[in-house]
């Protein structure tokens, strides 16, 4: 007989077993809950990435430690630091840049409002009107800027090197992250540091 535990996914703790067949994510079987008798031998276990989760092996031996749990333990450890990553890439590109003239926000309204402003500098670059270009930029200090219309395209142009540096970072962390091969390698890669 083929016996499934269930583990709880936010603690980790077994909550009760499957006969016969664990149910596939979204397909709305119903989960027959096993007496917890039945489960006083440890039940035979693998990983199946199909459904994220462990099931049993009719036949087989417990594996407890090796290569596959090492394989599966890894894996789950890089898919957490790839998140780790995105969000310090989310929070690196909202932390603002520095320009000459100051610091610059850039949380999402941030670079709109910059986006639409080069808009606008570029159309008065491309067609000059009698009245001079100007806009009183805010900085994260809350002092303002005064800058031209060639200020606030070398603006919009910071605000794309400073989100182009958070993105070269993401990928040379993702890249150290897929390359781990270990624990240990693994836990070398700082995550958090080196951000623009």
């Amino acid at each position: 007989m083929r016996r499934f535990l269930l583990f709880e996914s936010q603690t980790g703790a077994p909550i009760g077993g499957l006969h016969p067949e664990p149910p596939v994510p979204g397909q709305g079987e119903e989960v027959a809950r096993v007496p917890r008798s039945a489960l006083e031998q440890p039940p035979t276990t693998a990983w199946d990435p199909a459904r994220r989760g462990f099931y049993d092996i009719p036949g087989e031996e417990p594996v407890r430690d090796g290569p596959a749990v090492a394989a599966t333990l890894l894996d789950a450890a890089k898919a957490a630091s790839r998140h780790r990553v995105r969000r310090s890439r989310l929070r690196a590109e909202d932390a603002g840049f520095d320009m000459p003239f100051g610091r610059v926000q850039s949380d999402p309204v941030s670079r709109s409002r910059i986006r639409t402003a080069v808009i606008a500098a570029l159309g008065y670059l491309a067609r000059p009107a009698e009245a001079p270009f100007f806009r009183a930029w805010t900085l994260a200090d809350n002092s303002a800027a005064a800058l031209d219309a060639e200020g606030v395209v070398e603006l919009g142009a910071g605000l794309d090197r400073h989100l182009m540096a958070c993105h070269e970072r993401a990928q040379q962390l993702r890249a150290e992250i897929d390359a781990a091969e270990t624990d240990p390698e693994l836990a070398a890669v700082c995550v958090g540091e080196g951000w623009p």
